[in-house]
């Protein structure tokens, strides 16, 4: 059985981590501990209710702006059904204090009132964090991969932001050779992009930038303005020597399936010529694999995408690998085998 995805690409969530937060620990009626989230919470277009017009008593002593919520949670991200009153200044994007119910600030979080996570914390605890703390976040999660991962070693495509993972919910962001493949969920983390995206070039050596949104986020969060113009349709990266090609317009995610690189390698190391079968193949990532790094006497990759076999074939070709490319349903081609 192949191991959960490469956690090379994830980092500590040690911001998050119950020995991190003040004060006891505490629970409510309806909340599911680990996920911050009421138990019977299903998603949805939600939105913060309006505040009343008489705030939380003892609130004009409350650092500004601020958001109080109906109980404490130390997830990263607040749903609008636990959110309880605004300050009139908390403007979408801004960071702002966090208050439970006792009045009692434990945080600070990037806020939006129609969002559908209305509460991204980036910080538990009683300091004021700031943007340099976001901008402390985001280096913190490139020096892992670059500098003490040492990533670029292995491959010129790797994640450089795992959104929750490095603190910076509703962000993720991939290194595709000189591209910067982004998706973004927060509004907040949209308006800073421009201010970041400079740095990370700089020390990624990138040039471009591909930064996608969905159109249901973008409705939710209020993203209206397309702050990156022109971004690239294609690049090639290199994985232990493999070669592939990336079409963006096209592809899944960001582009590429950066968190199976050590699977992809192990899988080589039992491939030497054997027979090698990639059902649900997509662009060949472990059929490449098997066939160049694993020297396997025959491998046939199998997949319904047929944008995806198209790519597959480009990037056969790309490493002169011969492989069987099947334009199927994998699960009717397998019961065929039987």
């Amino acid at each position: 059985m192949l191991q959960p995805a490469n956690m090379a690409d994830l980092s500590p969530r040690s911001n998050f981590h119950p020995s991190n937060r003040p004060g006891p620990q505490r629970s409510f009626p309806g909340q599911n501990r680990f996920m911050g989230a009421p138990a019977n919470y299903r998603g949805g277009p939600h939105r913060v209710s309006k505040p009343e017009n008489r705030l939380p008593e003892g609130s004009e002593s409350w650092v500004a702006p601020w958001v109080q919520v109906k109980y404490f949670s130390i997830h990263p991200c607040i749903y609008a059904s636990m959110v309880g009153a605004a300050s009139p200044d908390a403007q979408p994007g801004q960071i702002v204090s966090v208050y439970d119910r006792d009045g009692q600030r434990f945080g600070r979080a990037l806020f939006n009132p129609r969002a559908r996570v209305p509460l991204r914390v980036f910080y538990h605890g009683q300091e004021l964090a700031d943007e340099s703390r976001l901008d402390t976040l985001l280096e913190q999660a490139v020096g892992l991969r670059q500098d003490t991962l040492q990533l670029p070693k292995a491959s010129d495509a790797f994640r450089v932001l795992h959104s929750d993972g490095d603190g910076l919910s509703g962000l993720i962001i991939d290194k595709l050779a000189d591209v910067l493949a982004v998706e973004v969920h927060s509004l907040g983390m949209y308006q800073r992009l421009p201010r970041w995206i400079p740095q990370l070039h700089e020390r990624l050596g990138t040039s471009k930038v591909r930064v996608d949104v969905d159109p249901d986020v973008a409705r939710f969060e209020g993203i209206r303005q397309n702050l990156f113009q022109d971004p690239p349709r294609m690049t090639r990266i290199q994985e232990h020597g493999v070669r592939y090609e990336i079409q963006f317009e096209d592809g899944h995610k960001t582009g590429f399936f950066c968190d199976q690189r050590d699977n992809r390698q192990r899988l080589a190391t039992w491939t030497r010529n054997r027979r090698v079968l990639d059902l649900c193949c997509y662009t060949g990532g472990f059929s490449l694999a098997a066939k160049i790094l694993g020297e396997a006497a025959e491998v046939t990759g199998v997949d319904l995408d047929e944008k995806a076999i198209a790519q597959a074939r480009r990037n056969a070709n790309i490493n002169q690998a011969r492989i069987d490319w099947i334009h199927v349903d994998a699960f009717s081609y397998a019961r065929q085998m039987q």
